[in-house]
């Protein structure tokens, strides 16, 4: 394997010029969102895309043309002036790196502006090959064929086109995790532009104070997950329980489901321990098992009935955890469904350290759909 250091900067949004005007279908756009594309195309004329440009393009087709228009920046500062002009406006926005996230507003803004981070790859190794500053624009592959040539790698997934900044966000569970811990432990550094600057968090060094106590793109997806301990009996309960579920819908156009099981090991469990705790709140004695549901269909009229088969898959999976004495509250954020809350899990104390967090960085509540947590 190349050398491996564990260590990285991720930078959240930094890069411009690229507008795409994109239908928002039946979901209206307020003035406030035109005017904020017509500002931003006039301040950033290159690279201005319309309705039906093949350069629009999203994973889930669920997330298709909603956006009033979307934004390409190429630098830290683009994104503040870019931010600048949609908030004194006062229109909706989303940060979209991989977008494989899979509803409206999740990645791509539905009738806001959808600022892509496309265009920011940087990879600088530090002088000492220990860490490397990352743009927030990088899907995994990228990433690694990037560090290839540094003999280096990181902690990734194994989904070649997901987003660095989903993945790191929602934890990043890797290959290398038993001997580094999940991919949000080892991150020493975040850059976040905001209206008019930018501003650097050194997480390590907080967290060391105040924290130490592949689906094929373009159908329609969803996710859904459980945590428990390891048991055979429980796998092949939850198998039997979607094949029971499946019933219903196993003739919708495009049906494609699967069900993923993965180990969580106590190794990456004590890693992150060990590096001085981690805001997360996953605490086992012993390894976890994390099953990830998935399912693919092609049709919009098929949702609702696609949503509901996740949700009593969830249901009735929980119980039987429940039911084994092997149930963990603990959830992966990138596999759960918008019915599903992972932060309960991070426990109380942890919850109230990132909003005191989030009030002193984000006093706006500008990165929150819902304002200050």
């Amino acid at each position: 394997m190349a050398g491996f250091y564990s260590v990285f900067i991720t930078a959240l949004p930094g890069c411009l010029p690229a507008i795409a005007i994109a239908n928002p279908g039946s979901n209206p756009t307020s003035p406030e969102c035109i005017q904020a594309c017509s500002l931003l195309r006039d301040t950033f004329p290159p690279n201005t895309y319309f309705p039906g440009n093949p350069n629009i393009t999203v994973w889930d087709a669920k997330q298709e043309t909603l956006s009033a228009c979307w934004i390409r920046p190429s630098s830290p500062a683009n994104v503040s002036a870019t931010l600048n002009t949609i908030t004194n406006i006062s229109c909706r926005f989303t940060l979209k790196g991989g977008a494989h996230a899979r509803d409206p507003d999740d990645s791509v803004s539905a009738s806001g502006n959808t600022i892509d981070m496309q265009k920011m790859k940087a990879i600088e190794p530090s002088p000492d090959r220990k860490t490397v500053k990352l743009g927030a624009g990088h899907a995994l592959l990228s990433i690694y064929h990037g560090l290839e040539k540094y003999n280096l790698t990181t902690l990734g997934g194994r989904v070649a086109d997901v987003g660095l900044g989903g993945f790191v966000l929602s934890r990043g569970v890797s290959h290398l995790s038993p001997r580094y811990g999940l991919a949000v432990d080892n991150v020493l550094e975040y850059e976040i532009p905001y209206e008019s600057s930018t501003v650097r968090i050194d997480w390590n060094s907080r967290l060391s104070v105040e924290g130490a106590t592949a689906t094929p793109p373009g159908g329609r997806n969803l996710f859904a997950t459980i945590t428990y301990y390891p048991s055979d009996d429980l796998e092949r309960q939850l198998q039997g329980i979607m094949a029971e579920e499946i019933q219903s819908i196993k003739k919708s156009p495009g049906f494609y489901p699967n069900l993923v099981i993965q180990p969580l090991y106590e190794a990456a469990i004590r890693a992150q321990k060990d590096r001085g705790g981690s805001a997360t709140g996953i605490a086992a004695n012993g390894r976890l098992t994390v099953v990830l549901l998935t399912a693919l269909w092609e049709n919009a009229q098929d949702d609702a009935q696609m949503n509901a088969f996740a949700r009593k898959w969830v249901e009735r999976s929980t119980a039987a955890t429940k039911n084994a004495g092997k149930h963990r509250p603990w959830l992966y954020i990138n596999y759960a469904s918008p019915d599903q809350d992972p932060f309960l899990g991070y426990g109380k104390a942890n919850l109230q350290m990132l909003r005191d967090i989030h009030r002193e960085f984000d006093p706006q509540g500008l990165f929150t759909s819902h304002g200050l947590l």
